[in-house]
């Protein structure tokens, strides 16, 4: 309990940043780690279109990679 006062009192002292302005900061790429994602994989990065995705597969043993490919 006191951890929890503690730790909520130290919150509290954070600045409240301003929100950020959008600014047209270009492209951004969407990196996907994924480790036997087979049955998930090619309509995550279908829903990621039009930005760039990059899979970064984890020694998958049921062909993630070869789907990500081919996505």
């Amino acid at each position: 309990s006191v951890l929890f006062l503690r730790a909520w009192m130290a919150w509290r002292l954070l600045p409240v940043l301003p929100a950020a302005q959008h600014r047209d900061a270009g492209e951004i790429t969407v990196i996907i780690p994924a480790r036997n994602e087979k049955d998930n994989i090619a309509a995550v990065i279908e829903s990621l279109k039009p930005a760039p995705v990059l899979v970064v597969d984890d020694g998958s043993t049921d062909g993630t990679a070869e789907l990500a490919k081919q996505a």
